[in-house]
């Protein structure tokens, strides 16, 4: 059984929090400072070593990827000013800006980007011995190109090369270094836009403006702070009053934006999460009873509600799911809703009937077998 949510959490933006607070900023002016809640707290900041969802909402703040993505998952450009796919789809050349520095004033240059990849991500980060498991070599015929070199044509790649997935590290930190225990890793260096200052454990990190981010002009804040705030009613409490701007990946419970949407200082939002497109699901041991039975699992298929599990536990933040891949691909081409619907009015008398089928009768208690279920933990979810 599949279903879908279009987010992981809803975005909530305190408006009038920015707007009369005189130490935070509104639109596009320059100052200020915005206040993000982030639940869980991030365990590391090593986002090239951990794929934790709380450690990239805050680690973008710090890294950059060569690429970027808009609304629609189309490439833009990041760090890389252009690229070029040659050879058959076995050669990709990045050209990348000119003038970009780390925060501690080091140059950024090709050399970064073939350590990067090469002998971090591909070694430690827990997707990249996929993602660039067909990278043999990057070649850094000057300082400001960088040519992949594939043993097969890696069209997937294309997608995985922004700061959240595959940052880009400073390569005079970390070479000869343990790259698993490397001080920089609750320390970052990066060429984002913000510097990483401090980190209290359990309760804030503090990110001040990079005063030579490459993007001139940029940022607009002058300090973002992330807070760690255990309790939920106090984090809808802190979004509610303005002293939180934005809760974003369930750190505000479901219910609560419901409530917090209809005032009117406060937006919620679906969008921002289209790179992550998440897919709700349940997955089966099909080698083992009574899951190894195609009309047990069909079964189950047909007696899940979506509806009522969207709009009871997601509180109307989804839609059901036709297949393991979201359908906001469908603009890469990746999604069709043309597949076979267990999504049927009559679902539980078809399950029933499937499971008599499938030898699996109602016992003297009513129950046909017995499962172990295990979940996915994330925050309070």
């Amino acid at each position: 059984m599949i279903f879908t949510r279009i987010l992981r959490c809803c975005l909530v933006v305190g408006l009038a929090g920015l707007a009369l607070m005189p130490d935070t900023a509104s639109g596009q002016k320059r100052g200020g400072t915005l206040v993000m809640l982030v639940q869980p707290e991030p365990p590391t900041l090593a986002s090239y070593i951990s794929t934790s969802g709380p450690i990239g909402q805050v680690t973008t703040k710090v890294y950059e990827g060569l690429l970027e993505y808009d609304f629609n998952l189309k490439p833009i450009p990041g760090l890389a000013q252009s690229w070029t796919v040659s050879g058959e789809g076995k050669t990709i050349g990045f050209k990348l800006h000119k003038g970009i520095k780390f925060s501690d004033g080091k140059p950024f240059t090709s050399a970064d980007v073939k350590f990067s990849v090469l002998e971090v991500l591909k070694k430690f980060h827990p997707r990249g011995a996929i993602t660039f498991r067909d990278v043999v070599d990057i070649e850094t015929p000057d300082e400001h190109t960088a040519v992949f070199k594939l043993a097969n044509p890696a069209p997937y790649l294309m997608m995985a090369l922004s700061g959240y997935e595959s940052p880009m590290l400073p390569k005079h930190l970390f070479e000869g270094t343990d790259i698993k225990n490397n001080k920089q890793a609750n320390s970052p260096v990066g060429t984002g836009p913000y510097k990483f200052v401090e980190w209290q454990r359990g309760q804030f990190m503090r990110f001040d403006r990079n005063p030579d981010y490459w993007k001139k002009g940029r940022p607009y804040l002058d300090r973002i702070v992330a807070r760690f705030v255990a309790d939920s009613a106090t984090r809808t409490a802190a979004i509610e009053k303005g002293e939180a701007h934005v809760g974003g990946f369930g750190a505000i419970p479901y219910s609560d934006v419901k409530a917090l949407a209809r005032l009117p200082q406060i937006e919620a939002t679906t969008r921002g999460y289209e790179m992550q497109s998440p897919i709700v699901q349940l997955d089966f041991n099909t080698k083992r009873p009574p899951f190894d039975n195609q009309k047990v699992r069909q079964a189950v298929s047909y007696a899940i509600s979506r509806k009522f599990v969207i709009d009871n536990v997601w509180f109307g933040f989804g839609k059901p799911a036709t297949g393991p891949i979201n359908s906001n691909f469908a603009v890469a081409g990746l999604y069709t809703p043309s597949v076979k619907s267990y999504n049927v009015p009559n679902g539980v008398e078809v399950a029933n009937k499937l499971l008599d089928e499938a030898g699996l009768r109602r016992g003297p208690n009513g129950i046909r077998a017995e499962i172990v279920h295990d979940i996915t933990p994330y925050g309070e979810e």
